[in-house]
């Protein structure tokens, strides 16, 4: 509730967006206290309840890709830029004490108060207040507000901090926590550079020689998916890809369709004037809004703030422009703004070394068909670019074809293991025929073919059939970026 009061303080127009998980008896208070704040503020409230099943894991995880996937279909329906949430310093300070204990290797120790959520910003301009502080805030100002009892048992790891040392803890102590959480995030930033360089340069026994180069991987794979992984995983994986083995991961789920089955309570009309749940849209004085000293601290860093303070890193920025190509030996993939199933029809990458290079391209692509001669003229016109292939007018005589009306509608579509081409010594099953050209496996999966009414007439690699063969033809499937 001291979001609440903060928004409204700085008069911010903004969206309320709750969850009520009915996990807990105090639930229904809760959702009260804020459906009572939004009429009183007049202010728009989306409410979800969502379900939780046990085949969906665990509960603590799956409620939070709930209630962030929420936030973010709120704000799209909004239109609205920045995610406002109330986590606090005992959150940030809870958050690097669990990361510590458990030795991961985050992106950063603790909480950002503004940090990237896709086409948002997640900021948190509560970080500098102690959970206490903004209790008696509260209580001074006569905001009312709901403890939530599940935080009082020792169940949970976080809990356990929470009692027996964060809470009791003196100013002092909580300073020299700052400062070492600090220098920890000064040395991890280091170690991401470096791990990115290697990540960059691509170079697959550097990395194999590197103690990083677990990092370097993960970094390369989760671009390609939007998926982390441990570093027993990475180091694993390392081994595998080290042997020539081929390996399949996994993206991270498409939430497109995930509250089609979830009740929502939401305004019955509503204006694109305001932005949502702790979502800014804009911003107006509130130079004499309570919380005044930490409130005017966050504002005078936000105004002096870089562009890229909430965006990437420049030396994420530079990897993202040198891997604009999808698919290279020279680099990894890049994940677009569509969802992995989305552009490919798959949810798999698979990965493989390539020539000392990380290789890493989809499970697969949508195929599609072209209905006419004009149609596909089009087509090698436009230069039209097909994953890693183009099609052209120029190029070598192997990577060309020749059709006539007869053959449409012609289907482009990648290759199957039992797929044959006529060839002029006879029928060739694709798959013989790229073990006998050495085309790598991770390739193999990833060549096109064209299919026309009479059947497959042209295949990557091998050419045209006897039939659709000619010199000179003008008409080209080429590998990009090889």
């Amino acid at each position: 509730m001291t979001l609440l009061a903060w928004l409204e303080a700085h008069e911010i127009d903004y969206v309320i967006a709750h969850v009520n998980y009915h996990k807990r008896l105090s639930s229904g208070r809760d959702e009260l206290i804020v459906r009572n704040w939004a009429q009183e503020h007049n202010r728009p409230l989306w409410i979800l309840h969502p379900v939780y099943s046990k085949t969906a894991g665990n509960f603590q995880g799956w409620a939070r890709e709930v209630r962030y996937a929420f936030f973010k279909q709120i704000g799209h329906l909004y239109g609205t830029r920045q995610i406002y949430v109330g986590h606090q310093q005992d959150d940030s300070i809870e958050t690097w004490m669990m990361q510590k204990n458990r030795s991961l290797t985050p992106e950063r120790y603790g909480l950002e108060s503004c940090s990237p959520f896709g086409s948002f910003e997640l900021v948190r301009p509560l970080l500098g207040h102690s959970k206490a502080s903004l209790q008696a805030w509260c209580d001074e100002h006569g905001i009312v507000y709901g403890l939530d009892e599940s935080n009082f048992s020792n169940a949970y790891l976080r809990n356990q901090l929470r009692h027996s040392l964060i809470e009791t803890a003196s100013s002092d102590q909580r300073q020299k926590w700052l400062e070492k959480m600090a220098a920890d995030n000064q040395a991890l930033a280091a170690m991401h550079a470096q791990a990115e360089k290697l990540a960059l340069e691509n170079d697959f026994q550097a990395m194999q020689k590197s103690e990083l180069g677990w990092l370097a991987l993960e970094k390369q794979t989760a671009m390609a998916t939007g998926v982390h992984h441990s570093k027993v995983f990475m180091i694993d994986l390392l081994e595998k890809l080290g042997h020539g083995s081929m390996q399949t991961l996994t993206s991270e789920p498409y939430f497109g369709s995930l509250y089609h089955s979830m009740p929502i309570s939401g305004p019955s009309a509503f204006s694109n004037d305001k932005t949502v749940s702790y979502m800014k849209k804009e911003e107006k004085n509130g130079e004499d809004s309570p919380l005044a000293e930490g409130i005017q601290a966050h504002r005078k860093e936000e105004k002096t703030k870089t562009p890229s303070a909430c965006v990437q890193t420049d030396q994420k920025a530079s990897i993202l422009s040198s891997l604009n190509s999808f698919t290279s030996l020279n680099a990894f993939t890049l994940r677009p703004v569509l969802s992995l199933a989305m552009r490919s029809g798959s949810d798999k990458i698979n990965v493989q070394v390539v020539n000392n290079k990380v290789y890493i391209a989809p499970a697969g692509w949508i195929s599609f068909y072209v209905d006419s001669k004009d149609q596909l003229e089009g087509l090698m016109q436009a230069g039209y670019q097909w994953g890693p292939w183009r099609f052209s007018k120029h190029g070598r005589r192997i990577d060309s074809f020749a059709v006539d009306e007869s053959d449409f509608p012609l289907f482009i579509r990648f290759s199957k293991p039992d797929d044959a081409i006529e060839m002029r010594f006879g029928t060739k099953k694709l798959n013989r025929l790229w073990i006998d050209r050495k085309i790598p496996a991770v390739e193999r999966v990833f060549n096109p073919l064209i299919e026309g009414r009479k059947g497959i007439l042209f295949v990557t690699f091998a050419g045209a059939d006897p039939s659709h063969f000619m010199e000179n033809a003008s008409m080209h499937m080429l590998k990009l970026h090889t």
